[in-house]
């Protein structure tokens, strides 16, 4: 910790100088920290598995341009409301997670439009019922899958099925031709 303070408290005359032009509150970026960063993460895990994605969590700073450096840093974003979905799109992002839960209608027919950028993580087996009538009544192949959840009890337990309804889930999810399952994320905390 001392170290990551040090380093901002030496430079604190560059921040500090920022408010002769722009009065605070302000938020202030450091493009090109981000970007040596998100190398930095990429060369770590690429050294053990050379075939991996990064996704940046947009609900964690839903500010357009972290969104735009990352995604020119060879990153999908990982969206959780209609409004990043939207922000995502226009973005040109073309490798994008939908994992919000409680999605809207609008939202899920947002995403299907959007099927080849978009993979849609469900967590019931109601939106899994009403994603297949979306898709179909649009006449698109979705890419989607369902998250699990490892906790039925605790705050997390809105997120996801419990695991030991996944074969159920699965076996309802095939019989929907117009989606395509293809993973089973989870939250662990």
């Amino acid at each position: 910790l001392l170290a990551f303070v040090k380093h901002h408290f030496d430079r604190r005359h560059l921040f500090l100088g920022v408010l002769d032009d722009h009065p605070a509150p302000l938020y202030l970026q450091e493009s090109a920290v981000l970007r040596q960063r998100a190398q930095q993460l990429k060369q770590a895990f690429r050294a053990v598995l050379p075939v991996v994605s990064f996704y940046y969590a947009v609900k964690s700073n839903n500010q357009p341009d972290i969104s735009r450096i990352l995604l020119a840093s060879e990153f999908g974003l990982d969206v959780s409301s209609g409004l990043e979905l939207e922000m995502a799109l226009n973005l040109g992002a073309r490798d994008i997670v939908f994992s919000g839960p409680a999605k809207t209608a609008a939202e899920l027919r947002l995403a299907a439009a959007h099927a080849d950028r978009v993979v849609i993580l469900m967590d019931s087996f109601g939106e899994l019922q009403r994603l297949e009538a979306i898709a179909a009544a649009i006449n698109r192949q979705v890419r989607c899958g369902v998250r699990l959840t490892v906790n039925t009890e605790g705050l997390w337990r809105k997120f996801g099925i419990p695991p030991e309804t996944l074969p159920a889930f699965w076996q309802e999810a095939r019989r929907c031709p117009h989606l395509h399952l293809q993973g089973a994320p989870f939250h662990s905390s």
